[in-house]
């Protein structure tokens, strides 16, 4: 109890303010009710005493008296003030007298209440059956009052109303027992026997067990609210303990509340529930852990009354005011004495603002944290910071030895290296809930200013968590650095440097998309230190860039050169890495002209035949690679011919004919090139030969004279003359592209000469000729037997052409004399339309109205048709319809 009272001096919920002695010679108190600041105090001898009790002065003066309050100056056993009706309700000789409050003079005796063991009432309003609340109360007229009283006999209740200013007897139940305790909650009403504690209902008697547990002296019976009981004292535990009951008799509360000693009466002052015993008040919180706040000793109390936030305790000699006190003042005194979790508690029921609350609330848990966290409790401190969701800098004010901590808190007392491992652990649990919390942007509510404030706190966060890895987990930094973060950059990079973690800083560079300073670092250590293992590290990298990283990858290509050029063509062309097909080419091929030529066409090539691609600059960037990849060469091997015949495309010595081969063979099967850029580059002095390729490239454009020329003049080669010929003929545009080739064979300077292929070409391909100009070209010793066969295809072909013009001609003439008969017919057929001329179907004349005719000649109005467009004489068989079409009108 010592403890218990030193306890109570440096936390007061209660404080003694005012002290009465009430002992006189002439009576005995006998009972005590509280209303306003002013005691009621009923005497052994029928006299009502009543005392003031200023609330702002410790003391307390006797404001009045009455004698003869109980005519018969009986003993007052039970006195209750009813505020809301202005009466007093008491018993003396075991009969219920009702007294005005205001004036004191007794209003009735209630004669149906003999033998009243005790009472208890109630004030509700008419028609509502629950429980009114203090603000409905408070704004009820007394018309709508309704006062109730249940009075205890042997053995019987007897049920009251108030009306008028009598009290009528509405019900009465028999008893198993004559109750030792009651007391009125809501509609019900409790009963404390000596094995049980009964529920009765007020209006039809119904009764139910509400606990069975039998005690060893008057069972407890207390509303604590309108619809939860404390039901009695278990007595089977080492302390008396209250438990809690709703109105169907299941527990309220999954706890009870245990006291010291054994409790007589029982209040509640959230967050307080308070018991008077043999020795004194103890005050308890109300929570599933209810500790002891106080304890204030007084001796042989009797009686326990609540007027306001004033608590009146009376023995039969004295009678003491106790005033709570202010909640800000506990807590103020809970956090000298370092009880932060009971001053949270008293916190939460301060009448302050909402936003001073927070501010008290918070500022509690912070020192509650820093407390915790000088006792070596980490992870209770961060609990603590995590549920007011205090800032991460604040947090970090716990740990001023963290290198990114700054503004540590000085009074930290200092730890050893176990328990700064310890701390950071707890540290590490923290910072991985909140950085989801922080990562969550609510963008409808979220400022401009609170968004930088909450990517600062993110930074602080992510960057202090791979900092605590370094320090106790380091296999944890390389998973950390790989996903998305928000380190400090600066910072970031000098941590990892002093831990000597360059792997890691390369993967935190890759998260954060900081590539060429990754690749500048795997790029020194694959070419310094010429390692396998840095240069594959590379490689990998460089594979796992997007295709808008492709300026940052052609940068670091120029170190795969060298090493190994093939490795090149991988990261461009390879199938396992996608993205290629997403560079783009342009840039590609740029950067292989300045820096890797060899690698041009094989790059184009791989674009062209594998990827398929039809973009025309592709095509005219992969011929222009294939020119320039022969024309030096070819050059060169053609100057050393002196006049000499080259040998046929495709046979030059070297890797030349390989190239030539593929340059002259994308030349015949690519359509999607411009030729004359690569045109202008062949005829320029300085180029040599490629005569094949010119030809390809004045065909392209629609210059095959100059094409045919070429092969005839300069190659001397009529085989691919005239299967130049078979590819573009095509009888219309193309049509004399043989006439000109014969005319290259006979009239060209050409030694030998090539009359053979002329006559050659008058066999095989006579309808592409012209006859005429043809037979001019042919020199005077030509022999008539050479070109017997092709005259004899001329005219067989000048036959055929006339006689199929004939028949078309007379086909014609045919066709339009059966046209121009049809259009006769057509014209022969009318409809004439006279005054005389009637509807068919309504019988009415048609005169100048719109009509329809059917193809049998019936006559309708218009109207008439669209009521019903069927004719009306060919009604039954159906034969005869009118379609009308939209593009025509009648009239």
């Amino acid at each position: 109890m010592a403890a218990a009272i030193r306890t109570a001096e440096k936390h007061k919920v209660f404080e003694i303010t005012s002290r009465l002695n009430l002992k006189a010679p002439s009576f005995k108190v006998t009972a005590i009710d509280v209303f306003n600041e002013r005691a009621y105090v009923g005497t052994s001898v029928g006299q009502l005493v009543w005392y003031h009790f200023p609330p702002n002065d410790n003391s307390a003066r006797m404001e009045g008296s009455k004698r003869s309050f109980i005519e018969s100056h009986s003993s007052m056993t039970q006195l209750k003030v009813v505020p809301e009706l202005s009466l007093i309700i008491t018993l003396a000789d075991s009969y219920i007298h009702v007294h005005d409050l205001a004036e004191r003079f007794q209003i009735t005796k209630v004669q149906k209440t003999k033998n009243t063991l005790y009472f208890s009432h109630s004030v509700g309003l008419k028609g509502i059956a629950r429980a009114p609340t203090p603000q409905e109360l408070a704004t009820a007229t007394r018309d709508q009052l309704l006062l109730r009283l249940c009075c205890v006999m042997k053995r019987k209740y007897a049920i009251f109303e108030w009306e008028g200013n009598q009290f009528q007897l509405k019900h009465e139940w028999a008893l198993p027992d004559t109750p030792k305790s009651i007391a009125w909650c809501n509609a019900q009403i409790l009963s404390g026997f000596k094995k049980e504690i009964l529920m009765f209902d007020a209006y039809n008697g119904s009764c139910r067990v509400l606990s069975n547990t039998p005690s060893r002296s008057d069972p407890l019976i207390a509303p604590i609210s309108y619809d939860m009981i404390a039901v009695g004292v278990q007595t089977d535990s080492d302390a008396p303990t209250i438990t809690f009951k709703d109105l169907d008799g299941l527990p309220a509360l999954k706890y009870g509340i245990p006291w010291d000693r054994r409790p007589l009466n029982v209040a509640v002052k959230e967050p307080f529930i308070f018991t008077i015993n043999d020795r004194g008040i103890e005050v308890r919180y109300f929570n599933q852990t209810p500790s002891l706040a106080q304890v204030i000793p007084m001796d042989n109390l009797l009686f326990l009354c609540k007027d306001g936030d004033n608590l009146f305790v009376g023995t039969a000699a004295t009678l003491q005011r106790l005033q709570f006190v202010p909640f800000p003042e506990q807590v103020d005194a809970l956090m000298a004495n370092e009880k932060f979790v009971e001053a949270s508690i008293v916190a939460k029921y301060t009448n302050e603002p909402e936003d001073i609350k927070d501010r008290r609330m918070r500022s509690i848990t912070q020192q509650h944290a820093h407390y915790e966290f000088a006792r070596g409790h980490f992870q209770e401190a961060l609990r603590l910071m995590k549920n007011v969701d205090s800032s991460p800098v604040v947090v970090f004010k716990l740990y001023p030895w963290l290198v990114g901590t700054k503004g540590g808190d000085a009074s930290m007392p200092k730890l050893t290296q176990d328990q700064k491992t310890e701390a950071i652990g707890a540290l590490i649990d923290y910072l991985v809930e909140k950085r989801p919390e922080l990562r969550v942007a609510n963008e409808l509510s979220e400022t401009d200013e609170e968004t930088a404030r909450r990517k600062h706190s993110l930074s602080l966060v992510d960057t202090t968590l791979l900092e605590c890895y370094l320090l106790t987990n380091p296999g944890m930094v390389g998973p950390f650095v790989r996903t998305a973060n928000d380190c400090d950059l600066g910072r970031t990079e000098k941590l990892l440097n002093q831990h000597n973690k360059t792997k890691e800083l390369i993967m935190f560079y890759k998260t954060r998309k900081l590539h060429e300073t990754a690749l500048s670092l795997l790029e020194k250590a694959a070419l310094q230190r010429a390692s396998p293992s840095a240069y594959r590290e590379l490689l990998e990298y460089l594979q796992a860039l997007e295709a808008s990283d492709l300026p940052v990858l052609l940068q670091h290509l120029k170190a795969v050169y060298k090493i190994n050029k093939d490795d090149v063509m991988v990261l461009l062309t390879s199938p396992d890495y996608a993205v290629t097909r997403s560079f783009d080419r342009a840039l590609v091929v740029d950067f292989l002209t300045h820096h890797a030529t060899d690698l041009v066409v094989p790059y184009l090539e791989h674009v062209v035949n594998e990827w398929q691609d039809e973009t025309p600059v592709v095509h005219d960037e992969l011929a222009m690679a294939y020119f320039l990849s022969v024309r030096n060469d070819y050059g060169e091997y053609f100057q050393k011919l002196q006049g000499t015949q080259p040998l046929p495309l495709g046979t030059e010595p070297g890797s030349l004919g390989t190239r030539r081969s593929r340059f002259f063979a994308f030349l015949n099967t690519s359509t999607l090139y411009d030729p004359r850029p690569l045109l202008r580059e062949m005829t320029s002095p300085k180029t040599s030969g490629l005569f094949e390729e010119r030809a390809v490239l004045f065909g392209r454009m629609g210059h095959h004279k100059e094409a045919l020329q070429l092969l005839v003049t300069h190659l001397r080669n009529p085989d691919m003359a005239e299967r130049y010929c078979e590819q573009y003929y095509d009888g219309e545009i193309c049509s004399d592209l043989y006439q000109n080739l014969i005319e290259l064979y006979l009239v060209t300077p050409i030694h030998p000469p090539f009359q053979e292929r002329a006559l050659h070409l008058l066999r095989n391909h006579s309808s592409k000729l012209e006859p005429k100009a043809t037979l001019g070209l042919l020199p005077q010793t030509t022999r008539l037997c050479d070109i017997k066969e092709f005259l004899s295809l001329v005219l067989q072909s000048t036959m055929r052409d006339t006689r199929t013009a004939e028949v078309t001609r007379a086909f014609r003439a045919a066709q339009r004399l059966q046209v121009t008969e049809q259009k006769h017919a057509l014209e022969n057929h009318h409809f004439e339309v006279t005054e005389d001329t009637y509807c068919a179907k309504c019988g009415t004349r048609i005169g100048t109205h719109a009509f329809a005719i059917f193809p049998c000649g019936a006559i309708l109005n218009f109207f008439c048709y669209e009521d019903d467009p069927v004719c009306p004489v060919h009604k039954a068989t159906g034969g005869c319809t009118l379609k009308l079409r939209s593009d025509e009108s009648t009239a």
